[in-house]
């Protein structure tokens, strides 16, 4: 696990191995697994393992988080029915919550844009989760306040300092759109100025966080822990 936190992903997936091949049904280092195997951009398999978990755990709501992410990373519908599910989930953290919360607004988001119904229900509920989202996750609270408080005529490096959050590993792709919800729902659409309309078709490109473009581990932004 330390391993995938730190992005070494071929490294994350001997380890796991490693730990399966004790205890094959170790559910905690199956998702370790997916996640490495999505990064790797090896996103069937991802889902098959992840499926797998919760076909013997449905409650399992750590797979269901990184099953929704890499539909939303891949542009799927369904993301937004995974995502739904943990809206009532028990055991899950306050800031895997957020972090449900956050994507959840931004495949709903996407959702909108594909049924050309911007200001509609599903645009509406994208906004409520997102602002849900920022007042359950720590990270997302102190990027977002340094956001406001900075200049307006930055979006782009807001962007930036958005996808820098650890422990939401946005694309640039969700990290734009993210800016663009959080400006509307907190009434600072100034912030947002600037960025275009990229279609959610764009992020099924750049489906896999990493690499970024030059902007890897070490860019990023020093996150408090959630």
């Amino acid at each position: 696990e330390a391993h995938e936190r730190q992005r070494q992903y071929p490294q994350a997936l001997t380890e796991v191995q490693r730990a399966l091949d004790l205890v094959p049904g170790l559910a905690r280092a199956r998702v370790v697994r997916a996640t490495a195997l999505q990064q790797s951009g090896r996103h069937r398999e991802a889902e098959s393992e992840l499926e797998a978990v919760l076909q013997q755990d449905p409650h399992n709501a750590l797979a269901r988080l990184q099953l929704g992410y890499g539909q939303l990373s891949s542009n799927d519908p369904r993301a937004v029915a995974t995502l739904e599910q943990l809206m009532t989930a028990s055991g899950i953290s306050r800031s895997s919550l957020g972090a449900s919360k956050v994507y959840l607004g931004i495949a709903l988001d996407a959702q909108a844009e594909r049924s050309y119904d911007p200001r509609g229900e599903a645009s509406r509920r994208a906004e409520m989760m997102v602002k849900e989202g920022l007042a359950s996750h720590r990270n997302l609270q102190q990027v977002w306040r340094e956001i406001e408080s900075g200049p307006a005529s930055q979006p782009l490096e807001a962007v930036q300092r958005l996808r820098g959050i650890c422990d939401l590993d946005l694309t640039s792709w969700q990290a734009k759109q993210l800016l663009r919800l959080l400006a509307r729902a907190t009434g600072r659409a100034d912030l947002a100025q600037g960025i275009t309309n990229g279609s959610a078709g764009g992020a099924s490109g750049a489906a896999t966080p990493n690499p970024r473009g030059g902007s890897g581990a070490a860019s990023r932004e020093a996150s408090v822990q959630p």
